[in-house]
């Protein structure tokens, strides 16, 4: 989650107005702030009268950050001469940098009534509107002031800001060429050209712009961050980091640096450093949704589900029409099986953005893993009309065809996902699974041969191939296969599980239970290693066991139709035959 900051010209006017001298233009902008404020201090304590004294530390305190006795001082310049029209334009400018946007519009408006001429009254005035949202007033004022002023490149970059801001992108780059143009040595006007460029995705001339405003202004903090965003657009990481952390040293309060090198950390998988950043980006701003929205994704890449919840929740809370935190919250709870809960965000984000593809999608993994197989097939296809070159859509839609056993329909589906994205290890390791199910074990070997060479350290991709191996008889190539799936991820459930099977059909019974043993304790809800479980101890007469194992994979899979059979099954070798018949009657009626 990344937020852009966007530039605009809010510097401290150094325009002079009829009631000033035109000398006082540059006062306090030739010394350093902290000495320009010890030496007008000597100035009011001779003549306390001194408006202009006020006006020049009012400037120099504001540009060190000091709003608060910056608005005094305006407000002391006013008291001595309430008709100082730059008095109340430069407290007004003062007001825009504190978010006070209300206080803002009326001292420019107070600085317009005394003087309507004064061109960077307008120019603040819109910035102003343009941080209200109000990006038809804010581009009235840019123009005005442009009227009045042709030759100001800050007010063509601001109105540029206020076409951009408003979606007018287009207008937007006329301005800041135009600002450009006026003022070659403008680092704002290529900061924000830079963004533009960014947008549209012509990344190299975003960082040419960015480039040229740092060599302009070298402790621009905007332009490093902005600088930051376009490396991340180009999957650069390290470069973005090194730029955010640029930005926040120049500007340590800066919360979107901090929020932003926390999503390039998340994508390397650096999640604790992400976590950090993020942190520090609420501790500056308890309000940036984003930021929990960003932390929240750290903590599933960790793991923890809780917080993750957690943080997501809080996002929703700031911002109720955040509709990627609810599909963020619906996967979290997807995770941990709250499949119900992951509907209810899932609907909620879509209900807030229905052209949501990946909202669709998502809700159709929640739907498959509760077995609504058709209802999951339904979301995928309105995620594949939204977004049809996404080969993700079809590859998950290929699944719940195989789910339901239309082997046919999945390959057709992963042959469109291949087609997308001829290097989606998952596509040919699933296609090869469906052809597995299909008998097809030639193309299934071929297939997961593919997903194995994109994808070596891919333990389902071992272990389909050994599915494969196992059904032409090839039981030590499985075997080996099965061992390289447990080697890659040594808590792969179905690996045990498969590997269990093998041992079963080599008459190794004892090696299997303990393989079925370990899938089911590394996942207590795998049906089908309790159904395999219950078929080795039937098998060794064990028919108490075997029936316990059936039963427990129905109450997993209530639809579960080998368990309904092999079950009846165990019961006609104990002589119980009206359960047996009762089992039987159930395994027909499932589709057996």
């Amino acid at each position: 989650m990344q937020n852009r900051l966007s530039g605009s010209d809010e510097g401290m006017t150094r325009m002079t107005d009829n009631n000033l001298p035109e000398a006082s233009a540059t006062y306090e902008s030739q010394r350093k702030p902290d000495d320009a404020i010890m030496e007008i201090k000597e100035a009011i304590r001779i003549n306390p009268k001194d408006v202009l004294a006020y006006c020049c530390r009012g400037n120099a305190y504001a540009g060190k950050g000091d709003y608060d006795r910056a608005i005094a001082d305006y407000s002391q310049a006013i008291k001595i001469d309430p008709k100082l029209a730059i008095a109340y334009n430069n407290r007004g400018l003062t007001y825009n940098y504190m978010g006070q946007y209300d206080k803002a519009i009326a001292d420019c408006n107070k600085a317009i009534k005394l003087n309507p001429e004064l061109a960077i009254a307008y120019n603040n005035r819109g910035l102003a509107y343009n941080n209200k949202g109000e990006y038809v007033k804010a581009i009235e004022d840019c123009t005005k002031a442009i009227d009045l002023d042709p030759n100001n490149a800050a007010s063509y970059t601001n109105r540029g800001r206020a076409y951009y801001s408003g979606g007018a992108y287009d207008q937007a780059i006329v301005d800041y060429n135009k600002a450009i143009e006026l003022d070659p040595k403008f680092a704002l006007a290529y900061s924000n050209r830079g963004m533009h460029y960014d947008r549209r995705g012509e990344y190299d001339k975003a960082l040419a712009d960015y480039n040229k405003a740092i060599e302009l202004a070298p402790e621009f903090a905007e332009a490093y961050y902005n600088r930051g965003l376009a490396y991340d657009n180009k999957s650069d990481y390290d470069r973005a980091i090194s730029d955010y952390a640029h930005a926040i040293k120049i500007d340590p309060k800066l919360a979107i640096a901090y929020n932003n090198r926390g999503h390039a950390y998340y994508l390397e998988g650096a999640y604790d450093e992400a976590i950090a950043d993020y942190s520090k980006a609420i501790k500056l701003d308890i309000k940036i949704a984003n930021a929990y929205g960003g932390r929240g994704n750290a903590y599933v890449g960790k793991g923890d589900y809780d917080r993750a919840i957690a943080d997501y929740s809080q996002a929703i809370k700031i911002d109720p029409k955040l509709a990627i935190a609810y599909t963020n919250r619906g996967n979290a709870y997807n995770e941990i099986g709250q499949y119900d809960k992951a509907l209810a965000d899932y609907n909620k984000a879509i209900e807030l953005d229905p052209n949501d593809a990946t909202a669709y999608n998502n809700r159709g993994l929640a739907h498959s893993d509760k077995g609504e197989y058709d209802k999951a097939i339904i979301d995928y296809d309105k995620a594949i009309g939204l977004d049809p070159k996404l080969a993700e859509w079809y590859l998950n839609r290929g699944l719940a065809h195989s789910d339901k056993g239309e082997y046919g329909k999945a390959i057709i589906d992963y042959n469109k996902a291949i087609e997308l994205d001829p290097k989606l290890a998952r596509a040919y390791n699933n296609r090869g699974s469906a052809h597995c199910d299909e008998g097809e074990y030639g193309k299934a070997i071929a297939d997961t041969n593919k997903a194995i060479e994109l994808e070596p350290k891919s333990p389902s991709a071992y272990t389909n191939r050994g599915n494969a191996y196992n059904e032409i008889g090839e039981y030590d190539k499985a075997l080996a296969d099965y061992n390289k799936a447990i080697e890659l991820d040594p808590n792969f459930a179905l690996a045990y599980t498969n590997r269990g099977m093998n041992y079963y059909r080599k008459g190794e019974y004892d090696k299997a239970i303990a393989d079925y043993d370990k899938a089911i304790a590394l996942n207590p809800k795998h049906a089908v290693a309790y159904l395999a479980r219950g078929n080795v101890y039937s098998y060794k007469s064990d028919y108490d066991k075997a029936i316990a194992d059936y039963s427990k994979a129905i109450e997993l899979h209530p639809k579960y139709e080998m368990a309904y059979y092999n079950r009846g099954t165990a019961y006609q070798n104990k002589g119980d035959k009206s359960k047996a018949a009762s089992d039987f009657r159930k395994a027909k009626d499932l589709g057996l």
